[in-house]
């Protein structure tokens, strides 16, 4: 078992790319633990970054270290969302600590090019910090791009659930895109779910602070929406119609530690929310079910722990394997037959 210690010790390897695969992962795992390792691990890629640099910066050789920046960076693309997003972000602010405003002109042009993006897959919660500071927690089989340096707006573009923390700039605004909405955002904390394979509806839940949410009708026309703490707007992306409720903030952001509360949730929401944790899609054949309530948390379980406790406590079957039918939609979720 490693000590923080060893951990430490392994930040220049890690940075460079020459530690194991396991004891990356290893690093990995320290450096989403708190935001004091993040920062530790930034100072030792910003240090190792201008030992090795050093020589080019001296002679001005900027198209040298341009490239070597770019290399890094493509390098550590495949890696995993914490490694990509301290290390290139680490990376990208060497130009501004070494005065080269030349190069940290080229570095913003070329992040503006190749956005960064993160993903996160099946079952589990990715959390990210933004070039900003803003923080955002990624859903499973969700994705979020952003370019690695923010201009004079901080646009990023969502396909799936986030949670938001965004932090204040007065001289910006956060925009956050899904494929039929935009949502404006001064500093707050928010939700919004959109899986483009989970049916038509956007829902967007805020939970402190202020947002505007811009949507379109059927005309193309946008409108805007003044949303309070503790209402969820669901718009539509088919009809392009919206309705406005109200939610729970802990009950909507419970997936953010690996929780699924259900609160008198109607089972067409209890399945919409396992569906998006799990990549499966539900198709009840017996419509009378949907007006079924329950109330229970789940916690780190696997789905079929979740179908079975279903199957116990209630009247409802699954199955999984229908003759004649495709086991999979086509966006690749598995599909369940509910009856």
């Amino acid at each position: 078992m490693k000590t923080d210690k060893d951990i430490e010790d392994l930040l220049p390897g890690y940075a460079a790319g020459t530690i194991s695969e396991e004891d990356g992962k290893l690093v990995d795992m320290w450096i989403c633990r708190s935001e004091a390792n993040r920062a530790k691990a930034e100072a030792v890629f910003r240090a190792e970054y201008l030992r090795s640099q050093a020589d080019s910066i001296d002679s001005a050789d900027t198209d040298s270290a341009l490239k070597s920046v770019k290399k890094r960076i493509r390098r550590h693309q495949g890696r995993s969302t914490a490694r990509v997003l301290v290390y290139c972000a680490a990376a990208l602010s060497i130009p501004l600590m070494v005065a080269t405003g030349w190069l940290s002109s080229k570095l913003k042009q070329d992040a503006r090019l190749a956005p960064v993006e993160i993903s996160c897959t099946t079952g589990m919660v990715s959390r990210a910090t933004l070039p900003d500071g803003s923080r955002v927690w990624l859903n499973s089989n969700s994705k979020l791009s952003y370019p690695a340096v923010f201009g004079h707006e901080r646009r990023v573009t969502l396909e799936g659930e986030g949670y938001f923390e965004v932090a204040k700039d007065h001289g910006r605004k956060f925009i956050v895109e899904t494929s039929s909405q935009q949502v404006e955002v001064t500093g707050t904390e928010f939700d919004i779910e959109a899986y483009p394979d989970s049916g038509p509806e956007i829902r967007t839940t805020l939970i402190s602070g202020s947002i505007r949410l811009h949507c379109p009708d059927a005309s193309g026309r946008e409108h805007v929406f003044e949303v309070s703490p503790g209402e969820q707007y669901i718009y539509n992306r088919e009809s392009c119609k919206i309705r406005r409720g109200s939610a729970e903030g802990n009950e909507v952001t419970a997936w953010t530690e690996g929780k699924t509360i259900l609160n008198n949730t109607s089972l067409e929401d209890a399945l919409r929310a396992i569906g998006n944790r799990f990549n499966v899609e539900f198709l009840v054949r017996n419509e009378k079910l949907l007006s079924n309530r329950y109330t229970g948390t789940f916690s780190g379980q696997r789905l079929e722990v979740v179908l079975e406790h279903f199957r116990r406590t209630t009247n409802i079957h699954f199955d999984t394997s229908v003759k004649g039918m495709d086991t999979y939609n086509i966006s690749g979720r598995q599909i369940i037959i509910v009856y």
